[in-house]
């Protein structure tokens, strides 16, 4: 009510709301305030971010527009508008909505860089890369242009070229933990693996909320020095820290060969002691006692006392998947299902659902599963490949297969799996014109010798 634009407390507001209804409340009332006060334009972003997944896309659209009309003179309103727009497959839109605000903003990087991304979307490189000069001749510190910059560099191979961009920036800043990542991937996506392992451990101990760049150093210390670095950066960071619950985490996160997970047990045991509430640590306790087939212990870890009964639904999720690789999968979906009782919104529990659904022939789960996906993500083709597959096995509804996987390509032509399941389908009802119109829109994305 004070401050609409104070980022972390629109946030937390919406980590405090655990069933739709009241993260629909919270919204609204977030909005409303949008709507009173004189923003500066961040608590546009902070809305589209908590807003994006928990809002039918078509609503939080005209909202953004809402804000755009009232508010031309924010920046922020024309980069939300852009970015749901993306989000909605709605391409062309886009585009005509980014070049606008370059010409609104044109000393802006963030409005080039929206155009960029827009490019990239549309498969247009080369007017990708004009947008990612520009903002960077606008401004060449800028990690996140010249993150973007770099990975289009090594997509052409040019990987000189994507290193100097990113070395130019860390140089600006050595201690940016953002830069440093992005070197640390532009090294080991160029072969120079090795080299990779060092900035990004540095960037990871600076900061040990960066889940990205935590995920990578792990994957790759495990590939190349059986985790050495990542379980020396965690160390540090301990050091560092030694009342971040954070830091005990990521070490019990690098400790993550069988028979390292006991060690690790006792790192997510001092997490937990310092923040008991920390979901994330009690997710990969569960998951570790099931690598160990310590089955009651996992499930137990899922119902932590210190929710009192009211388990958040990741937790609940946990337990399903306990469930399910302890052979238990008619249990699991039951649990799955008691997980959307309580958040009916959540995509992944969806999906979930919908594959072990699939696995145990539970044809009407799977379809159910597969429609609440197309409801969540109504402009994004995988939802409608995986209603097409559940339509397929009932009796009349290969028609309404063939058009969720058509809508499905229309959506995103570079859907490969809803281009070669359509064209099979035509071709197998002898629908020779209607197998051409598939490779019109999206043979071009196949892989080569597939048309």
């Amino acid at each position: 009510e004070q401050n609409v634009d104070y980022e972390s407390a629109t946030t937390s507001l919406l980590e405090t709301c655990d069933r739709p209804n009241e993260r629909a409340e919270q919204l609204d009332f977030v909005f409303q305030q949008l709507r009173q006060q004189t923003t500066y334009g961040d608590g546009i972003v902070s809305y589209r971010d908590a807003a994006q997944g928990r809002m039918e896309p078509d609503r939080l659209l005209g909202q953004l527009l809402e804000a755009r009309e009232h508010r031309p003179d924010l920046w922020q309103t024309w980069s939300m508008v852009v970015h749901q727009h993306l989000a909605m497959n709605q391409r062309q839109k886009a585009i005509e909505v980014a070049r606008e605000a370059t010409e609104r903003f044109p000393l802006l990087p963030r409005m080039w860089l929206d155009l960029a991304l827009v490019h990239r979307k549309t498969g247009d490189r080369d007017a990708e890369l004009a947008a990612l000069e520009q903002a960077r001749s606008i401004n060449p510190h800028w990690a996140d242009v010249a993150r973007e910059l770099s990975d289009l560099y090594l997509d052409r191979e040019q990987f000189d070229e994507a290193e100097k961009v990113i070395r130019q920036v860390v140089a600006a800043d050595p201690r940016d933990p953002g830069a440093l990542a992005a070197l640390a991937d532009c090294l080991y996506r160029s072969g120079k693996k090795s080299e990779a392992l060092g900035p990004l451990a540095t960037a990871c101990v600076a900061a040990p909320g960066y889940d990205w760049a935590w995920g990578l150093l792990c994957r790759w210390s495990r590939e190349l020095d059986n985790g050495r670095t990542a379980r020396e950066a965690a160390e540090q960071a301990i050091a560092a820290r030694p009342h971040d619950a954070r830091c005990y985490q990521r070490m019990g996160e690098a400790l993550s060969e069988i028979d390292e997970i006991p060690q690790g047990l006792e790192f997510l045991d001092q997490a937990l002691e310092l923040d008991p509430r920390c979901v994330d640590a009690h997710v990969l306790k569960a998951y570790y006692l099931g690598c160990l087939h310590r089955w009651d212990e996992a499930l137990e870890a899922c119902s932590p006392a210190v929710f009192g009964g009211d388990d958040p639904v990741v937790l609940r999720m946990r337990r399903a998947y306990v469930l399910y690789r302890k052979g238990q999968l008619p249990d699991a979906i039951r649990e799955m299902r008691g997980a959307l009782e309580r958040d009916p919104d959540h995509y992944g529990a969806w999906n979930q659902l919908a594959d072990w659904a699939d696995e145990s022939g539970s044809r009407e789960v799977y379809k159910e599963a597969a429609e609440n996906m197309a409801r969540l993500e109504p402009h994004q083709p995988a939802p409608r490949g995986y209603l097409a597959d559940a339509l397929l096995v009932q009796e009349g509804g290969r028609s309404e297969a063939k058009q969720q996987l058509r809508t499905a390509i229309e959506l995103s032509a570079d859907y490969g799996f809803g281009t070669t399941r359509l064209f099979d389908l035509h071709l197998e009802d002898k629908e020779v014109a209607s197998a051409r119109e598939v490779l019109e829109i999206g043979g071009a994305h196949l892989p080569p010798g597939y048309e």
